[in-house]
C-alpha cells in the first residue's frame, strides 16, 4: 500500500505545491484555512489543525492502520483496496481523487467512528465526483458522525451511488454496514446501493441522504432488496431527484419476518414482489408503497406466507400508482395464505384484465367448498381500479373480522375493449356473500356486487344489505343446497338478488331460502338489466321434495319468466309453456310459502305449482298480488286420478 505522509521543510515547499492543490493541505496557512472546507457541521476548536499531513494513500492495504487527523488530510490519490482493519479516527478528512474507489474487501473493515463536535468527512479532491466506498461482505464498515459528499462516479456498474453495500443473495441477510448520523450527500446517481441481501446491521439510526440524482437516471437516496428494508435506519431522505426508496434487487421475494417502517417517503417497487417460504410482510403504519406499472404484491399460496398492513386512522398505509397515468397490479393472496389489511389505501390499481378481472385486491381461493377465510380488511378503501375493485375468485372468503370496507371508482377503465364489463366493486363467490363486510360500494361503473354462482350456497349463507344490489353471474344456476350438502341462504330485509340474463335461482332438496322483508323493505328478486324486462331471467326453482320448505315474506319478484326448458309437470303444460317467476317441482307444499308478496313483469306465470296430487293444492294468490303477469298468477297441478280438466282457463 502507498501510505505517504508529506513532510513540510521550506525546501519542499515549491515541489509540494506542483504535486498537491494548495487546497489539499500543502500550505501550512492554506491548510489552516481550508482545513474544515465543506465539512458538515463545522468542527471548530474540537479538531485542531493538522501539523502532519498530508498522507496518500492507494493500492492494497493488507496490515492495520490507524489514520489521525493529525496526519491529514488523507489523500487517496488512486483505487484503494482494503483488505486490513482500518480504523479513521475523529476529525479526519478525506478527500478522493476524480472517479477513485475505496474498496472494503471480504478481509477488511473500514471503522470511522467520531462525535458530533468531532466529525469525520470524505469528500472529493477536485470538483469532478470520486467513485464510492464499497463494502464487500463479510468486510465491515461502521461509520458514526461522518459525512460522505460529493461521490458516485461509477457509471451504470454502481447507479452512480456513493456508498455500496454487496452480499450475495443466500439467505440470511447480512448486515455488514452500520451507521450512525451519517449524511450521504451530492451522490452522481444513487445515494446508497445495497446488493444482493444485504442490510444496515443493528443500531444503525440516523442516516441522511440528500442530493442523489441530480445528474443521473439513477435518482433514489436508497435502492435495496425487499428483504433488506426492514433494516432501513431512521433518517432523512428527501431533497433527491427522486424522494423514494427503490426495492429493486436480488433476491426480489421475502421469504423471512419483515417489516418496511415508515421513513417519510415511499417504497417505489418496480417488479413484483412475492412472499413466500413462510415469509411475513408487515407494512407499517405511514408507509406509501408507489407501485409501477402493472406490478403486483404477491403472497404465494405455496410458501403459506402473509402480508399485513399496520395502518391506523391518522397513519394509514397507501398503495398507488408510480405513474398517475399507469395502473399498478394488486395486492394478492394465494390459497394456504393469509392476508390482512388494515387502514389501509388502495388506489389506481387493476392492471391485468384478462387473469385478475381489473382487480386492484384479490383473494384466490381454491377450486372446491369449504370457504377458506384468506383475506382480512379493517377500514380499508379500494379507489379508482381499472376494473373490478375487490376479487375473492374461487372459495375465497374474508376472515369473520373483516369490517369498513369502501370500493369506489371500480371500472375506471370499463369502456375499454379488454376491460369491458369489468364494473363492480367487489366479485364474490355465493358462499362466501355471508363473509362480506358492511361498508360503501357507491360511485363505482356499476354499483352491485358481482356474486360468482359456479360453486353454490352450502352451509348458512346470510347476505346482508350493503346498500347496493347483488349481481348474480356464472354457468347459468345460482344453486342453493344439493342432494348431498345442505344450504340455507337467508337475505335480510331490502336485499335485492339481480340475475343475468338466462340465469336461475335453485333451491335443492337439502337447501332452504329464507328471505323475509318487510313491506318498507322487501327482498327484491329481478333482472341485472340496464333496462330490465319481462323475461330476463328464468325465475326461482324449488326442486323437491325438500327436507326444510322455504320462506318468502315481503319480497319482489320481477322481470322472471324466461324459458326454463320444462315441461309437463303441470296441467297447464298442454295449453300454455310452464315458464313461470317461481316453479315449484315435483313436490306438494304443506302450504303457500310465499305471503305478502308482489310479482311483476312476468314473462311466464306467477307460480308454476308443478306437482301430481288429488289434494286441495295450496293457493298462492291469497296474500300476493301479480301485476303484468303474461299467463296465470299460478297454474293448476296434475290430479293424481283423473285427467287435467279439458278446458284450462287460469284458476
Amino acid at each position: 500500500a502507498m501510505k505517504t505522509p508529506l513532510i513540510r521543510p521550506l525546501g519542499l515547499l515549491v515541489a509540494c505545491a506542483i504535486l498537491f492543490p494548495v487546497s489539499m493541505g500543502c500550505d501550512d496557512e492554506s491548510s489552516e484555512d481550508n482545513s474544515n472546507q465543506n465539512n458538515t457541521p463545522d468542527a471548530g476548536e474540537a479538531c485542531p489543525t493538522p501539523t502532519s499531513g498530508p498522507t496518500i494513500h492507494s493500492g492494497e492495504i493488507t496490515a492495520d492502520e490507524v489514520w489521525t487527523h493529525d496526519t491529514g488530510p488523507h489523500l487517496i490519490t488512486d483505487n484503494l483496496s482494503i483488505q486490513a482493519k482500518v480504523t479513521v479516527e475523529p476529525c479526519v478528512r478525506v478527500e478522493i481523487a476524480p472517479a477513485v474507489r475505496v474498496n472494503v474487501e471480504e478481509k477488511g473493515a473500514l471503522i470511522a467512528e467520531a462525535d458530533a463536535e468531532r466529525p469525520i468527512l470524505f469528500t472529493a479532491q477536485e470538483a469532478s465526483p470520486w467513485g464510492h466506498i464499497h463494502v464487500s461482505d463479510p468486510g465491515v464498515a461502521r461509520f458514526r458522525h461522518v459525512t460522505l459528499e460529493n461521490g458516485g462516479a461509477n457509471g451504470t456498474t454502481y447507479s452512480g451511488a456513493t456508498l455500496v453495500v454487496t452480499a450475495n443473495d443466500k439467505r440470511p441477510l447480512k448486515t455488514p454496514v452500520r451507521v450512525e448520523n451519517v449524511t450521504v450527500q451530492g451522490s452522481v446517481g444513487l445515494g446508497v446501493l445495497m446488493r444482493g441481501l444485504s442490510g444496515f446491521s443493528e443500531g444503525s439510526t440516523g442516516l441522511t441522504v440528500a442530493g442523489s440524482g441530480a445528474s443521473s437516471e439513477f435518482s433514489y437516496p436508497v435502492r435495496m432488496a425487499p428483504e433488506a428494508a426492514s433494516t432501513l435506519p431512521e433518517g432523512t431522505y428527501t431533497n433527491n431527484a427522486v424522494d423514494a426508496i427503490d426495492l429493486f434487487a436480488v433476491p426480489q421475494d421475502v421469504q423471512a419476518n419483515v417489516t418496511w417502517p415508515a421513513r417519510g417517503v415511499p417504497y417505489r417497487i418496480d417488479e413484483n414482489i412475492v412472499i413466500t417460504g413462510g415469509g411475513h410482510l408487515q407494512v407499517a403504519a405511514g408507509v406509501t408503497l408507489s407501485l409501477g406499472e402493472g406490478v403486483s404484491l404477491i403472497v404465494e399460496g405455496l410458501g403459506a406466507g402473509e402480508l399485513e398492513t399496520q395502518g391506523t386512522s391518522a397513519l394509514p398505509v397507501v398503495v398507488e400508482r408510480a405513474d398517475p397515468k399507469l395502473a399498478w397490479g394488486s395486492l394478492r393472496v394465494e390459497q394456504g395464505s393469509q392476508m390482512r389489511l388494515a387502514h389501509t389505501k388502495l388506489r389506481g390499481g387493476g392492471a391485468d384484465p384478462v387473469t385478475w378481472s381489473g382487480c386492484s385486491l384479490v383473494a384466490s381461493g381454491p377450486n372446491d367448498l369449504p370457504l377458506d377465510p384468506m383475506l382480512g380488511v379493517t377500514d380499508v378503501t379500494v379507489s379508482e381500479s381499472a376494473g373490478y375493485g375487490v376479487c375473492l375468485y374461487g372459495a375465497a372468503a374474508f376472515r369473520p373480522d373483516a369490517q369498513g370496507l369502501e370500493v369506489t371508482g371500480a371500472g375506471a377503465q370499463s369502456h375499454e375493449a379488454d376491460f369491458k364489463g369489468l364494473r363492480h366493486p367487489v366479485l364474490i363467490g355465493a358462499s362466501a356473500l355471508g363473509t362480506l363486510p358492511e361498508g360503501e360500494y357507491t360511485g363505482n361503473a356499476r354499483d352491485a356486487i358481482h356474486v360468482d354462482s359456479h360453486l353454490g350456497v352450502v352451509g348458512e349463507v346470510t347476505v346482508r344489505d350493503v346498500g347496493v344490489p347483488y349481481d348474480i353471474g356464472g354457468d347459468g344456476h345460482l344453486v342453493v343446497g344439493s342432494d348431498e350438502l345442505s344450504g340455507t341462504l337467508t337475505l335480510e330485509p331490502n336485499v335485492a338478488l339481480l340475475f343475468e340474463q338466462g340465469m336461475s335461482l335453485d333451491v335443492d332438496i337439502n337447501g332452504v331460502l329464507d328471505a323475509q322483508g318487510t313491506s318498507s323493505a322487501p327482498v327484491v328478486f329481478g333482472s341485472a338489466a340496464e333496462i330490465p324486462s319481462a323475461g330476463d331471467w328464468i325465475g326461482i326453482y324449488f326442486w323437491g321434495p325438500p327436507v326444510t320448505e322455504s320462506t318468502l315474506d315481503n319480497v319482489r319478484i320481477e322481470h322472471a319468466g324466461a324459458d326454463c326448458s320444462c315441461v309437463g309437470f303441470s296441467c297447464h303444460s298442454e295449453v300454455y309453456d310452464e315458464f313461470a317467476a317461481v316453479l315449484i317441482l315435483d313436490w306438494l307444499p304443506s302450504q303457500a310459502f310465499i305471503t305478502n308478496s308482489s310479482f311483476v313483469s312476468i314473462a311466464g306465470h306467477g307460480v308454476n305449482r308443478g306437482w301430481t296430487s288429488d289434494k286441495v293444492p295450496p293457493d298462492f294468490t291469497v296474500t300476493n298480488t301479480f301485476t303484468d303477469v303474461a299467463l296465470c298468477a299460478q297454474t293448476l297441478p296434475k290430479p293424481e286420478t283423473g285427467q287435467c280438466p279439458e278446458t284450462l282457463p287460469c284458476p
